[in-house]
């Protein structure tokens, strides 16, 4: 359910339909690539190679300067290898590149080298990456010991993914509401925090899995805390562990940059293993109170390496602990830059085990 004017809706409907269909067919996941397809095809950059590729849904998520081999994304990922090979093609054609598309542009500085640079650069050149979480990546490609580029930009995640805000946003709803579970491996037990204590992911087990009688496979089932007895940890664990066994729906308000207001519904475990798996986000979760039968708490849903992350408040009702399923309500905010908030307010960079 939209809470817009008609008129908006159907202006929204049009450009995100023009961002992603071209006239030859092809669809496209954001309204950058679509624009950078077809400047390519106007413009060939010399003997460059330029690599393309598409999602499991037939979508071109990619386009850009081939600079990384599949082994090193494979053997060493990061969100920069499609920044870097789309942002240097961009660079190095954008006579005819739309002006808007460049208005990040003052947010990355080229210490060694140039954008031209990059259209001598193979696989065979040395990449070295260095990094402060949450805020700027610096990287650096080397010939035979010599530095011959060298890049230092902010970890903008409007930047790195050549989306605005409103179509990050969008792109968010509809990778959400299409998502089918991944495998992906549960949380620590023990658990980190990110910006103070409160913010946590500890899991709660109940005393049958800290059990040393149990065997492996055993062990490997964990039983977490759920019980009205322990409220408080049990919705906890419920925020954060996608493999416990309730049957909870969540009904959730977007607050979207562009002031429309969208309301989705998805299973809570399709949400946290969407976040973890598409999104490569951490979460952390922290009570605020209880009051009138209910737990309010925030679920943060960080990534270190884009730079942002998602806050998602709620009201759990005490009967979803009690039978297992229900709804639970409540705000998500979406992609909250982080790069340019002191780490000394934040406390980014200073995780600690939670005893």
């Amino acid at each position: 359910m939209r809470n817009t004017h008609p008129k908006c809706y159907i202006v929204m409907v049009v450009a995100a339909l023009f961002c992603t269909v071209t006239a030859h067919g092809a669809t496209y996941t954001t309204q950058r690539l679509q624009r950078l397809a077809a400047s390519v095809a106007k413009k060939p950059v010399g003997s460059a190679t330029i690599t393309q590729r598409t999602n499991a849904f037939g979508e071109v998520e990619h386009i850009g300067l081939r600079i990384f081999s599949q082994q090193m994304r494979d053997a060493v990922p990061s969100p920069t290898y499609d920044f870097l090979e789309r942002y240097l093609l961009e660079m190095n054609i954008k006579k005819v590149m739309d002006k808007d598309m460049f208005m990040l542009n003052g947010a990355v500085t080229y210490t060694v080298g140039s954008a031209a640079t990059a259209l001598h650069i193979d696989s065979t050149y040395t990449y070295s990456e260095d990094k402060i979480d949450y805020k700027r990546y610096r990287s650096t490609w080397s010939k035979n010991g010599k530095e011959v580029l060298q890049m230092v930009y902010n970890m903008n995640w409007q930047l790195m993914s050549g989306c605005g805000i409103a179509e990050l946003e969008r792109n968010f709803e509809r990778g959400l509401l299409r998502h089918t579970l991944q495998p992906i491996a549960p949380l620590p037990v023990d658990g980190t925090y990110i910006i103070n204590p409160l913010f946590s992911n500890r899991l709660f087990l109940d005393e049958s899995s800290r059990n040393g009688s149990l065997s492996a496979s055993q062990k490997a089932r964990r039983s977490y805390v759920f019980t009205p007895k322990q409220m408080s940890r049990s919705v906890s664990n419920l925020m954060l562990a996608e493999d416990l066994p309730a049957d909870v729906t969540l009904n959730i308000t977007v607050n979207r940059y562009d002031y429309i207001t969208d309301t989705i519904s998805v299973p809570l475990r399709i949400l946290l293993n969407y976040c973890r798996s598409v999104e490569r986000c951490t979460p952390y979760f922290a009570l605020k109170t209880r009051k009138n039968g209910s737990i309010e708490g925030v679920l943060l849903l960080a990534n270190n390496s884009r730079g942002y992350l998602h806050m998602f408040t709620m009201t759990v009702p005490d009967e979803v602990i009690d039978k297992g399923k229900g709804t639970v309500n409540g705000r998500l905010m979406l992609y909250i830059p982080l790069y340019n908030v002191k780490e000394e307010y934040l406390n980014l960079t200073e995780y600690e085990t939670i005893k």
